[in-house]
């Protein structure tokens, strides 16, 4: 009888494991074929970006050349930023311009009182320019030659850049002149308001010192 029962069970219990085996077979076979519906949607991203991918043998080089074109157009961005503060700086003119015959009379706000920001602005040549000039001794305050392009100008300073002789004399000399007319106090942005009176080729006599050509040809 026991014998009977224990068969009878043996088979009970086989049926039983071979349904549930079956509702997991169908169960697995679903999610193997969501997994490859999902892997056919992510794989075209993947071979997309390949070069994010940690599969890809090109990573390494693809890096390189992405992060070398970004390191040089910031560079560049950065030398043409550079250029154009150092070539097109405008100072500001606070009052309007006076003009006679022979000058003109502008006020204009200043970073600085150095005579190189003081040429720049009141004659309008770029920095480039006031740094030639200066190195061949054609820039002077009151008739004196300068040491340093930092020189610091002061009210009633003559501040000359020297262009050559004059064609009818020799003894003569034509220059760009600024004269300070004033400097006001300093505003909140940090600038100095300087009023400025400039005549341009002007005629004057050479100096005590006297300017020579060979000045320029010396400091070549």
């Amino acid at each position: 009888m026991f014998a009977s029962v224990f068969k009878s069970c043996r088979k009970v219990n086989f049926s039983i494991l071979l349904r549930h085996h079956s509702r997991l077979s169908y169960s697995f076979l679903l999610q193997k074929q969501q997994l490859k519906t999902n892997s056919e949607d992510f794989f075209p991203i993947i071979s997309k970006y390949s070069f994010l991918s940690p599969l890809s043998s090109n990573a390494p080089l693809e890096f390189q050349r992405y992060y070398a074109k970004k390191k040089k157009s910031s560079k560049k961005q950065l030398e043409e930023d550079e250029e154009s503060e150092e070539e097109d700086e405008d100072f500001e003119s606070i009052e309007p311009d006076e003009i006679g015959d022979t000058f003109n009379i502008m006020t204009k706000s200043l970073p600085s009182l150095r005579v190189d920001s003081i040429v720049k602005a009141g004659l309008g040549i770029t920095k480039k320019k006031v740094e030639k000039e200066f190195y061949a001794n054609r820039i002077r305050i009151n008739g004196q030659k300068i040491l340093k392009k930092a020189t610091t100008i002061h009210t009633e300073d003559e501040i000359d850049l020297v262009k050559g002789y004059s064609p009818e004399n020799q003894k003569f000399l034509l220059v760009d002149r600024i004269v300070i007319k004033g400097i006001g106090k300093v505003t909140q942005n940090g600038n100095f308001p300087v009023k400025m009176q400039i005549f341009k080729e002007l005629t004057i006599e050479n100096y005590p010192d006297a300017w020579s050509k060979m000045d320029v040809l010396e400091s070549a």
